[in-house]
């Protein structure tokens, strides 16, 4: 039986989100991503499935603990069969959101509010409702005191193994503490920085594969996890047998 192959990620940028809809603007995970209609790898094909559906809990490494995920479109879903080298059964990715947050998102998208060419007037100018709404969203690094709480990112495999059916996971977790330190930044904009500064060294070394376009699973991964443990951000392994 192929592998199947999940993504989850959140990015908790207070204590209190896990308990409130209010969000920042980072936490949207970019309105554009959202609200497009995302796909799952499934039986050697993409298909297509609804904006922020099937939703999970899933069980995030502390502090962020269990988040509600949805399906999101992400680039991952689309290059990870094609690269991989191997057959698989399933890709997905989800991402976590706040239940009212996605009620919300989803009742102004089914009253068409969130087209780019839906217009209010504010004050004497007219200006899109979807601009306006992520305006009233701080960006986390404008805030005046630091973030609290955490970012996490979780890759699960499952596949067969001896003859047994085992889940793969790998985990990393930044502290916003952490990443405010190191850069004064987000937990976030770090990680996404790190991921950027390996392939750029990757370049640097002629460890790509050669001339054009490369997704992260066709480099070498090795030399990626090396140089994540680098930074002083490894990823943490586990397994789990899931019956026989």
């Amino acid at each position: 039986m192929p592998p199947n192959l999940s993504r989850r990620s959140t990015r908790s940028e207070s204590e209190r989100e896990t308990s409130s809809p209010r969000a920042p603007a980072s936490s949207l995970f970019r309105l554009a991503n959202v609200l497009v209609r995302p796909t799952v790898w499934l039986e050697n094909e993409l298909r297509v499935r609804e904006p922020l559906s099937e939703p999970e809990n899933f069980p995030f490494p502390a502090p962020v603990g269990t988040q509600r995920t949805y399906l999101i479109a992400h680039e991952e879903v689309e290059t990870l069969p094609r690269f991989l080298g191997k057959p698989i059964g399933r890709v997905d990715y989800k991402h976590a959101l706040h239940p009212d947050v996605v009620r919300a998102l989803v009742s102004l998208d089914r009253l068409g509010l969130l087209s780019d060419f839906r217009m209010i007037r504010v004050g004497n100018q007219m200006v899109s409702f979807r601009r306006a709404l992520l305006a009233a969203f701080p960006e986390p690094s404008a805030l005046v005191l630091p973030l609290q709480g955490a970012t996490a990112l979780t890759v699960e495999v499952e596949g067969t193994r001896d003859g047994e059916r085992v889940v793969r996971r790998g985990d990393v977790t930044m502290p916003q503490a952490d990443a405010n330190r190191r850069r004064s930044t987000t937990a976030v904009n770090y990680l996404s920085a790190v991921g950027a500064a390996i392939g750029v060294a990757m370049i640097a070394d002629l460890a790509t594969p050669g001339p054009g376009v490369h997704p992260p699973e066709a480099l070498d991964r090795e030399r990626v996890f090396d140089e994540w443990e680098a930074r002083e951000l490894p990823m943490a392994w586990s397994d789990r047998r899931i019956g026989r």
